[in-house]
C-alpha cells in the first residue's frame, strides 16, 4: 500500500513521515507541494514528487491520500481525492462546514472509500491507563477541566487569517469537543462559551467552554493562542482526581506521569510512551484492508457537527 501527501506541512515532516517509516505495510510515499521543493522531501520511502495537486491525484497510484494544507482547502481537496477513488485522511479540522462534511460522506459512501480526520490523541495508552485507574477504584469520572493554550504565532500565520478558516475554534475546537466523549462515552447535551479576539486580528484567538453531558457530568475548558504553553487535563470523580500534562500532541518518546489523588492520598503512575500517529495510521490501514471503515466516517461527520455547534454558539 502506498500513500500520497497533499501538502508538506510541519506535522507531515515531523510526525507523519517518522511514523510511516515504521509501518511496513506502507511501501512508498508520493508528495505534492506548492511551496516546498523536491530536495526537502527526505525519507527512504520517497518516490514521486509533484508541484501540482491535480496532477498528483491523477498520476499517483497511491491508495491513500493524506491532506495537510490550510483549513479552507480541506473540503475541496478531500472531494477531489475521493473522486479519484482514493481513501482519504485529512488533518483536523476535517472540514469547517457541516454541509461539506455531509457531501463528503455521500461521495465516500458512493465510492466505498474511507474518510478519516487525523484527530489522534485518543490513541495514546495514557488514556486507557486513566480509564483503568478509575475502573479499578470503582469510580466514574464526573467532571473534566482541560487547558490547551500557547503564546501564539507570527502575524502572517494562516491561523490568524479569516479567509483561510483560521482562528482558535477551528484549530483547537476539535480537541475541545472530543475529549469529553473519550472519558464519558457520550456526546454533550449542551454547550456554553465565550471567545476573545486579540486587538488587530480578524479571528478569535481564544475561547472558553462549558459542556454538559448526560448524568450531570461537565467539561470546562480554555483553549487559545494567548498564554504561556499549557496542555493539561484534570479528571474528577467523587473520591478521585487524576491530572496529567501533554494530553494533546504528546511526543513519541515521552513517558508521561499520571498524578492520582484518591481519598486525599497522592500517587503517581507512569504511562508508557507511544507514537500516536503510528497507532492511528495502523488502525486506518487495517480498516481499509478489511473494508471496515464506517467508524472513521461516523467520527468525521460527528466531529464536524460538534465543531459547527461550537462555532454557532461562540459567534
Amino acid at each position: 500500500m502506498n500513500i500520497l501527501f497533499i501538502g508538506f506541512s510541519a506535522i507531515i515532516q515531523n510526525r507523519i513521515i517518522p511514523a510511516i517509516e515504521d509501518i511496513s505495510s506502507i511501501n512508498y510515499i508520493d508528495c505534492a507541494s506548492l511551496s516546498k521543493s523536491k530536495d526537502t522531501f527526505i525519507t527512504f520511502k520517497a518516490r514521486n514528487f509533484y508541484n501540482n495537486y491535480e496532477i498528483a491525484l491523477s498520476e499517483s497510484d497511491a491508495e491513500i491520500v493524506y491532506i495537510s494544507v490550510r483549513n479552507h482547502d480541506h473540503a475541496n481537496l478531500v472531494k477531489q481525492a475521493l473522486n479519484y477513488n482514493k481513501h482519504v485522511i485529512v488533518d483536523k479540522p476535517g472540514v469547517t462546514k457541516i454541509e461539506d462534511a455531509e457531501e463528503i460522506i455521500r461521495i465516500a459512501n458512493g465510492k466505498n472509500k474511507c474518510i478519516s480526520e487525523a484527530l489522534v490523541f485518543g490513541y495514546h495508552p495514557q488514556l486507557d491507563l486513566v480509564r483503568r485507574i478509575f475502573k479499578d477504584n470503582n469510580e466514574n469520572p464526573s467532571h473534566i477541566s482541560v487547558h490547551f493554550s500557547m503564546p501564539g504565532f507570527f502575524d502572517e500565520n494562516f491561523r490568524y487569517k479569516k479567509e483561510f478558516d483560521g482562528g482558535a475554534i477551528f484549530d483547537l475546537g476539535p480537541y475541545a469537543m472530543s475529549i469529553g466523549s473519550e472519558f464519558f462515552g457520550e456526546e454533550p447535551l449542551s454547550c456554553l462559551g465565550t471567545k476573545h479576539i486579540r486587538n488587530g486580528l480578524e479571528v478569535e484567538t481564544s475561547f472558553s467552554i462549558l459542556l454538559q453531558f448526560p448524568g450531570g457530568r461537565t467539561l470546562m475548558g480554555y483553549f487559545g493562542f494567548e498564554t504561556e504553553y499549557i496542555n493539561s487535563v484534570t479528571i474528577f470523580s467523587h473520591h478521585m482526581s487524576i491530572n496529567f500534562e501533554r494530553i494533546f500532541t504528546i511526543p513519541r518518546d515521552f513517558e508521561n506521569e499520571i498524578k492520582i489523588r484518591y481519598k486525599n492520598i497522592l500517587s503517581i503512575e507512569k504511562a508508557e510512551k507511544a507514537d500516536i500517529f503510528k497507532e492511528y495510521l495502523i488502525d486506518v490501514i487495517a480498516g481499509i484492508r478489511n473494508n471496515e471503515f464506517n467508524r472513521f466516517k461516523f467520527r468525521f461527520l460527528n466531529n464536524a457537527r460538534l465543531l459547527t455547534t461550537l462555532k454557532n454558539i461562540l459567534n
